[in-house]
């Protein structure tokens, strides 16, 4: 009489097979969206010194950018701070220079759009880049700090599986989300909120 009541083995092994992905899917959500930032000093900036490029009226100064973290991160930008002045200003590359080519990423063309994507720093990976000196201008009137020193501040956020799938999405043209699940909240790994700012020391003129 009881073994009437229960359920067939092979009722309970196909209804396992089916919570077997629903369960992958569930860990792999988790996965993509549950990572800790990343930390102040996880990227490095060394100022190494001038340099003159010919035929241009203007110094450019060799930076060494290295990533000191055990994980991979994402560079989102960089500007150059003026000592006294609030606001970020444009750095300026030259193409036949260190670093252009790897600043700009990797272009990639789609059928509706040109996606391009940051460079990625792996643990331990460095490089030399290149940079105008920012234009400096100095108020003698101005009651303030001086502002002859500059330094160079770069952005950067941990490189997750969500970037890592949405980047693979995009050359793949692979799905952003499965019916009403979404596997990328890319409104959520682009916040500024999520990035971390590594700076060089302060550059006398």
């Amino acid at each position: 009489m009881n073994s009437t009541l229960a359920p067939p083995r092979r009722s309970r092994f196909w209804l396992l097979l089916l919570l077997i992905p629903v369960i992958v899917l569930l860990a792999a959500i988790l996965a993509l969206r549950s990572v800790p930032l990343a930390t102040k000093n996880a990227v490095r900036i060394d100022f190494l010194g001038y340099t003159n490029v010919p035929e241009i009226n203007r110094r450019y100064a060799l930076f060494s950018v290295s990533n000191q973290a055990p994980y991979a991160v994402h560079w989102r930008g960089q500007g150059a701070e003026i000592n006294g002045d609030t606001n970020l200003h444009a750095v300026s590359l030259n193409p036949k220079l260190p670093g252009y080519t790897y600043y700009h990423g990797a272009v990639i063309k789609t059928n509706l759009h040109t996606l391009t994507f940051s460079p990625v720093f792996n643990p331990g990976e460095s490089l030399r880049i290149v940079l105008a000196e920012p234009l400096i201008i100095k108020d003698e009137d101005s009651s303030g700090p001086p502002t002859n020193r500059w330094r160079l501040s770069m952005f950067f956020c941990r490189y997750t599986l969500s970037e890592r799938y949405f980047d693979l999405a995009a050359r793949k043209h692979l799905p952003l989300k499965l019916g009403p699940i979404v596997l990328v909240d890319t409104q959520r790994f682009l916040n500024p909120s999520n990035n971390v700012t590594a700076s060089s020391p302060w550059i006398s003129e």
